[in-house]
């Protein structure tokens, strides 16, 4: 698996640019947060943290309420647009069918979901197979569990016969 390109650097005469103008930037950010700490009456304070409270439920009702568009079906070796889930009863694993690529580890579930509707069902028959039997051992200070410590190990194997000559 071939990791996806990286973006071309930046020219010399930005990065020159950034280099000198950002830390003075930061600075100037981190004295305006002190100013208003500091300089200014506690109403503002509140106001401003209940904005970034309101705004961060906002973000999550948006998120919730209108999540992105279709499953991204582009491969991120050969770049086509031709992923499909590598199981159709599961929710993990990508292949490629283009190249071939594959990844057993990696969500599909966005692709379920596109190709199926609601994915409880999956899930949950996933959740059955997966499901180990429980097993109840006897407690250690038990009647049963206390015989059997205390019995003679079976021998380990049969004694040969002796020839008596």
């Amino acid at each position: 698996m071939s990791p996806p390109p990286s973006p071309p650097p930046p020219s010399s005469a930005q990065s020159t640019v950034l280099g000198w103008l950002l830390p003075p930037l930061f600075l100037a950010a981190v004295g305006t947060g002190l100013w208003f700490v500091f300089n200014t009456p506690s109403d503002i304070l509140t106001w401003g943290a209940g904005f970034l409270l309101l705004l961060s439920l906002v973000w999550v009702l948006i998120s919730t309420l209108f999540p992105r568009g279709p499953a991204e079906r582009i491969c991120p070796a050969c770049g086509a647009d031709t992923l499909v889930r590598a199981e159709a009863e599961s929710t993990s694993g990508l292949v490629c069918k283009s190249c071939l690529w594959r990844d057993d580890e990696i969500s599909s579930f966005l692709l379920a979901e596109e190709e199926e509707g609601p994915i409880e069902t999956t899930v949950l028959e996933r959740r059955r197979k997966r499901a180990r039997p429980i097993v109840i051992r006897p407690w250690s200070g038990s009647k049963a569990a206390t015989e059997r410590d205390s019995a003679p190990p079976p021998p380990a194997s049969p004694e040969p016969p002796t020839s008596s000559s």
